[in-house]
């Protein structure tokens, strides 16, 4: 049979052990190499701790698919799971710069950012998240931070002004007697 996952439905493939659905989703990219299937074969591959592989699925299929937005978001995913950060960051931001509303770029920077310490980013990127979409679940996360961040009034101590003594009165006038 040529039709992806060899004739059967989806849901049966999706209740297969992982290396069958592996198996059967690289069956369905061999024999539609321009389908979009490489983004739930890099998933799948993800899942099992193969990030070269995920990666490289990928990679491959990004040429054919550039602006397939979900699979511009997956190597993130990838580059979480396998504790490469700068990667990650890189890549959602990427994300971000070409489709600005995209929630899984501005939901993962903010996690990401919040993971590594900074308390500053990862604000900002909670409030772009809450803006989007509207989850005001985050709220707590951004009243915490905004606390950590927000830089507290600094009151300058009172300095007393130095009172000087006041000046000595002129002296006299004396009017001497000239006679």
């Amino acid at each position: 049979d040529t039709a992806p996952f060899g004739g059967r439905s989806f849901l049966a493939v999706a209740q297969q052990t992982p290396e069958a659905k592996i198996r059967d989703l690289e069956r369905g990219l061999d024999l539609d190499p321009g389908s979009r299937l490489f983004v739930s074969l890099a998933e799948e591959y993800r899942k099992l701790g193969r990030m070269r592989d995920a990666l490289g699925a990928l990679q491959k299929g990004l040429l054919a698919h550039p602006g397939y937005v979900a699979a511009q978001e997956a190597p993130g995913r990838v580059y979480i799971q396998a504790d490469q950060a700068t990667d990650a960051v890189a890549t959602f931001t990427k994300v971000l710069v070409a489709d600005p509303g995209n929630l899984v770029a501005a939901k993962s920077l903010a996690d990401i950012h919040l993971g590594r310490g900074d308390k500053l980013e990862a604000v900002k990127k909670y409030k772009l998240y809450r803006a989007l979409s509207g989850d005001r679940k985050v709220d707590p996360i951004i009243a915490d931070l905004e606390t950590q961040v927000t830089p507290k009034p600094v009151t300058p101590p009172r300095i007393q002004p130095k009172v000087e003594p006041p000046p000595p009165p002129p002296p006299k006038f004396q009017e001497t007697d000239k006679s």
